[in-house]
């Protein structure tokens, strides 16, 4: 998938999904603990 001509990197778009779950917990949501249990090489 490329997107103005620049592929994503896969490791950065795992941490970035991993910090997103993680304010999502802090907000208060449930369930999202097993996305922040092993945490991407970053």
């Amino acid at each position: 998938m490329v997107f103005n001509g620049i592929a994503p990197r896969i490791n950065r778009t795992l941490l970035l999904a991993h910090e997103e779950a993680e304010f999502w917990m802090l907000a208060g949501a449930r369930g999202l603990s097993a996305l922040v249990a092993n945490r991407p090489p970053g």
